[in-house]
């Protein structure tokens, strides 16, 4: 196999392994998402509040449109979102005192 030979298949396989691993990806993705109703339904919210988490201007929850079945929140997304507000045991407490000097 002369090296002409050898690089052109190297770049097809790579080109067909990236294809495939973005396929897999969507795959991953379309079986985990939420709909915006089933969202607000979970964590017992109304829709209009996941819909201003959509808008948020600073750090907004990622969503997608998808003409066929609305807006879509991926599981993994909103799960990585959601943690920037887990509180800490100690800061609860920091919190409701926070509120009462208000």
């Amino acid at each position: 196999m002369s090296d002409f030979e050898r690089s052109f298949r190297s770049i097809i396989f790579d080109a067909v392994d990236e294809a495939l691993q973005k396929y897999a990806n969507q795959l991953s993705h379309q079986e985990n998402y939420f709909t915006i109703a089933q969202l607000a339904e979970k964590l017992n919210v109304s829709t209009d509040k996941v819909h201003s988490w959509i808008d948020r201007k600073k750090n907004p929850l990622p969503a997608y449109r998808d003409s066929k079945r609305g807006i879509r929140i991926f599981e993994s997304e909103f799960r990585e979102w959601y943690q920037q507000f887990k509180i800490n045991p100690g800061q609860v407490e920091k919190l409701v005192d926070l509120k009462r000097a208000q």
